[in-house]
């Protein structure tokens, strides 16, 4: 999945998951980064590499580049706290397929950054 902030260009904002276990072809990887360029925005994927061992294979021969390693930061579901969420605050489950290349609309878990043109 890819998500694009519609006000904000900064990179962070902009980024796709790609699903776990996935190992994409040269095409596929060429969508979504299409994607990113259709919009004039730094192509990024946010994913855990145990997640998709083969993955970071295929992203570096397509040119991509390790951004960060950024440790995962979980919560046990015995540990839930409720939070109280503002009225400007809007939570929704993402429904559909939303695939896109092999790619998901989604969370952040990885950055890597594509080549620039």
């Amino acid at each position: 999945m890819i998500r694009f902030d519609e006000h904000d260009e900064a990179p962070w904002f902009d980024y796709a998951i790609p699903d776990d276990d996935v190992v994409p072809t040269a095409d596929e990887v060429a969508a979504p980064v299409a994607a990113f360029r259709g919009r004039a925005r730094t192509p990024r994927l946010g994913y855990a590499p145990q997640a998709a061992p083969p993955l970071e294979e295929v992203l570096l021969a397509a040119g991509f580049t390790a951004e960060g390693r950024f440790p995962l930061l979980v919560c046990p579901p015995d540990e839930v706290v409720d939070a109280p969420l503002g009225p400007s605050v809007r939570v929704a489950l993402v429904t559909g397929d939303g695939r896109a290349g092999g790619f998901r609309f989604g969370r952040g878990r990885r950055r890597v950054r594509a080549p620039t043109p």
